[in-house]
Protein backbone atom coordinates (compact mmCIF):
# COMPACT_ATOMS: atom_id res chain seq x y z
CA UNK A 1 0.00 0.00 0.00
CA UNK A 2 1.43 3.46 -0.89
CA UNK A 3 2.72 5.52 2.01
CA UNK A 4 0.47 8.56 1.62
CA UNK A 5 -3.21 8.96 0.94
CA UNK A 6 -2.52 11.33 -2.01
CA UNK A 7 -0.64 8.56 -3.82
CA UNK A 8 -3.33 5.94 -3.31
CA UNK A 9 -5.44 5.31 -6.38
CA UNK A 10 -9.11 4.56 -5.68
CA UNK A 11 -8.80 0.95 -6.86
CA UNK A 12 -5.83 0.31 -4.57
CA UNK A 13 -6.10 -0.67 -0.93
CA UNK A 14 -7.38 2.32 1.01
CA UNK A 15 -6.18 3.67 4.31
CA UNK A 16 -7.76 1.69 7.18
CA UNK A 17 -9.11 -0.92 4.74
CA UNK A 18 -8.36 -4.40 6.02
CA UNK A 19 -6.67 -6.94 3.80
CA UNK A 20 -9.83 -9.06 3.84
CA UNK A 21 -12.05 -6.11 2.87
CA UNK A 22 -9.63 -5.20 0.08
CA UNK A 23 -9.63 -8.80 -1.15
CA UNK A 24 -13.42 -8.59 -1.35
CA UNK A 25 -13.21 -5.28 -3.23
CA UNK A 26 -10.64 -6.71 -5.65
CA UNK A 27 -12.85 -9.71 -6.26
CA UNK A 28 -15.77 -7.36 -6.93
CA UNK A 29 -13.66 -5.11 -9.17
CA UNK A 30 -12.36 -7.91 -11.39
CA UNK A 31 -15.77 -9.51 -11.84
CA UNK A 32 -16.40 -6.92 -14.53
CA UNK A 33 -19.88 -5.96 -15.64
CA UNK A 34 -21.46 -9.04 -14.05
CA UNK A 35 -20.29 -8.07 -10.56
CA UNK A 36 -22.55 -8.24 -7.54
CA UNK A 37 -22.18 -8.31 -3.79
CA UNK A 38 -23.99 -11.65 -3.74
CA UNK A 39 -21.38 -13.18 -6.07
CA UNK A 40 -18.52 -11.80 -3.95
CA UNK A 41 -20.24 -13.20 -0.86
CA UNK A 42 -20.50 -16.62 -2.48
CA UNK A 43 -17.00 -16.65 -3.94
CA UNK A 44 -15.29 -15.62 -0.69
CA UNK A 45 -17.72 -17.45 1.58
CA UNK A 46 -18.52 -14.24 3.46
CA UNK A 47 -21.80 -12.90 4.80
CA UNK A 48 -23.71 -10.83 2.21
CA UNK A 49 -24.44 -8.10 4.78
CA UNK A 50 -20.72 -7.82 5.58
CA UNK A 51 -19.88 -7.44 1.88
CA UNK A 52 -22.57 -4.79 1.50
CA UNK A 53 -21.27 -2.92 4.57
CA UNK A 54 -17.71 -2.95 3.16
CA UNK A 55 -19.08 -1.78 -0.18
CA UNK A 56 -20.67 1.25 1.47
CA UNK A 57 -17.88 1.98 3.93
CA UNK A 58 -15.11 1.83 1.34
CA UNK A 59 -17.15 3.39 -1.48
CA UNK A 60 -16.80 0.51 -3.90
CA UNK A 61 -19.09 2.03 -6.54
CA UNK A 62 -17.05 5.25 -6.73
CA UNK A 63 -13.83 3.24 -6.86
CA UNK A 64 -15.19 1.04 -9.65
CA UNK A 65 -16.13 4.14 -11.69
CA UNK A 66 -12.67 5.62 -11.10
CA UNK A 67 -11.06 2.39 -12.25
CA UNK A 68 -13.28 2.13 -15.33
CA UNK A 69 -12.50 5.77 -16.22
CA UNK A 70 -8.80 5.08 -15.75
CA UNK A 71 -8.99 2.10 -18.11
CA UNK A 72 -10.84 4.14 -20.73
CA UNK A 73 -8.25 6.91 -20.51
CA UNK A 74 -5.38 4.42 -20.78
CA UNK A 75 -6.99 2.88 -23.88
CA UNK A 76 -7.46 6.35 -25.37
CA UNK A 77 -3.79 7.21 -24.69
CA UNK A 78 -2.67 3.98 -26.34
CA UNK A 79 -4.89 4.65 -29.34
CA UNK A 80 -3.62 8.24 -29.68
CA UNK A 81 -0.03 6.96 -29.54
CA UNK A 82 -0.77 4.30 -32.14
CA UNK A 83 -2.34 6.88 -34.47
CA UNK A 84 0.56 9.30 -33.93
CA UNK A 85 3.08 6.54 -34.65
CA UNK A 86 1.17 5.49 -37.77
CA UNK A 87 1.09 9.06 -39.13
CA UNK A 88 4.77 9.46 -38.34
CA UNK A 89 5.49 6.27 -40.29
CA UNK A 90 3.32 7.50 -43.19
CA UNK A 91 5.22 10.80 -43.10
CA UNK A 92 8.56 9.04 -43.40
CA UNK A 93 7.27 6.95 -46.32
CA UNK A 94 5.87 10.07 -47.97
CA UNK A 95 9.20 11.87 -47.56
CA UNK A 96 11.06 8.94 -49.15
CA UNK A 97 8.63 8.75 -52.06
CA UNK A 98 8.77 12.52 -52.55
CA UNK A 99 12.58 12.44 -52.63
CA UNK A 100 12.50 9.69 -55.28
CA UNK A 101 9.92 11.58 -57.33
CA UNK A 102 11.91 14.82 -57.14
CA UNK A 103 15.01 12.95 -58.21
CA UNK A 104 13.12 11.58 -61.23
CA UNK A 105 11.60 15.01 -62.04
CA UNK A 106 15.05 16.60 -62.03
CA UNK A 107 16.10 14.15 -64.73
CA UNK A 108 13.23 15.16 -67.05
CA UNK A 109 14.06 17.67 -69.75
CA UNK A 110 11.11 20.11 -69.75
CA UNK A 111 11.89 21.14 -73.36
CA UNK A 112 10.98 17.62 -74.44
CA UNK A 113 7.62 17.63 -72.62
CA UNK A 114 4.34 18.34 -74.35
CA UNK A 115 2.02 21.05 -73.06
CA UNK A 116 -0.35 18.27 -71.93
CA UNK A 117 2.47 16.74 -69.85
CA UNK A 118 3.31 20.12 -68.33
CA UNK A 119 -0.37 20.71 -67.57
CA UNK A 120 -0.63 17.29 -65.91
CA UNK A 121 2.41 18.10 -63.74
CA UNK A 122 0.90 21.49 -62.80
CA UNK A 123 -2.39 19.87 -61.83
CA UNK A 124 -0.55 17.31 -59.72
CA UNK A 125 1.44 20.07 -58.01
CA UNK A 126 -1.76 22.00 -57.24
CA UNK A 127 -3.45 18.87 -55.91
CA UNK A 128 -0.48 18.12 -53.63
CA UNK A 129 -0.35 21.72 -52.42
CA UNK A 130 -4.08 21.60 -51.65
CA UNK A 131 -3.61 18.39 -49.68
CA UNK A 132 -0.78 20.06 -47.79
CA UNK A 133 -2.97 23.11 -47.04
CA UNK A 134 -5.59 20.83 -45.44
CA UNK A 135 -3.05 19.93 -42.74
CA UNK A 136 -1.86 23.47 -42.01
CA UNK A 137 -2.99 25.51 -39.03
CA UNK A 138 -5.57 28.16 -39.99
CA UNK A 139 -3.09 31.07 -39.87
CA UNK A 140 -0.58 29.15 -42.00
CA UNK A 141 -3.34 28.38 -44.49
CA UNK A 142 -4.27 32.09 -44.78
CA UNK A 143 -0.64 33.16 -45.18
CA UNK A 144 -0.18 30.72 -48.05
CA UNK A 145 -2.76 32.60 -50.11
CA UNK A 146 -5.97 30.94 -51.16
CA UNK A 147 -5.73 31.57 -54.89
CA UNK A 148 -1.99 31.53 -55.49
CA UNK A 149 -1.84 28.12 -57.14
CA UNK A 150 -5.12 28.62 -58.95
CA UNK A 151 -3.69 31.86 -60.40
CA UNK A 152 -0.55 30.07 -61.50
CA UNK A 153 -2.60 27.43 -63.28
CA UNK A 154 -4.70 30.06 -65.09
CA UNK A 155 -1.54 31.90 -66.18
CA UNK A 156 -0.03 28.68 -67.43
CA UNK A 157 -3.20 27.72 -69.29
CA UNK A 158 -3.40 31.11 -70.99
CA UNK A 159 0.23 30.76 -72.17
CA UNK A 160 -0.35 27.27 -73.61
CA UNK A 161 -3.54 28.21 -75.48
Amino acid sequence: MPSSKAETKPWERQENESAVAFEAFSTYLYMGTNRSYAKVSQQLDKNRVLISRWGSKYKWQERIRAYDNFLVEEEAKALRKEIKDRYSRYGRISDQLTAKALQALNNIDSDEMSSQDLLAYMRMAIMLADKHKEHLLPQEHDEMGENLLEGLLKAFLSETD
